[in-house]
């Protein structure tokens, strides 16, 4: 799924709720990517520590011979909870 048209976000959100790593103060942690941009992605978490401005690691994705697994730093702009789980907005900063 594509967001609407009258979304007025800079790029394209696309849905693909694929399982993630984060690796945040040393540890790594499970999420689920929601939706990813050219510029960021939402990420579905079940830890509450995350705050505003905190940088994370993260790895979507295991690779394959056409696509190569997406790795790279990101900030969290948002961090809104939805019931017992927290949804993480993220600005990507850096891809390696």
């Amino acid at each position: 799924m594509i967001t609407p048209i009258n979304d007025r976000r800079a790029f394209r959100r696309m849905a693909i709720e694929s399982p993630l790593q984060i690796v945040f103060k040393g540890q790594t942690r499970q999420g689920i990517c929601l939706d990813l941009s050219a510029t960021g992605m939402s990420i579905e978490v079940t830890d509450s520590e995350f705050q505003v401005d905190d940088v994370i690691e993260v790895h979507l994705g295991n690779g394959t011979a056409t696509a190569p697994p997406l790795s790279g730093e990101a900030k969290i702009i948002r961090v809104s909870a939805q019931g017992n789980k927290y949804i993480l907005a993220v600005e990507l900063t850096v891809l390696k």
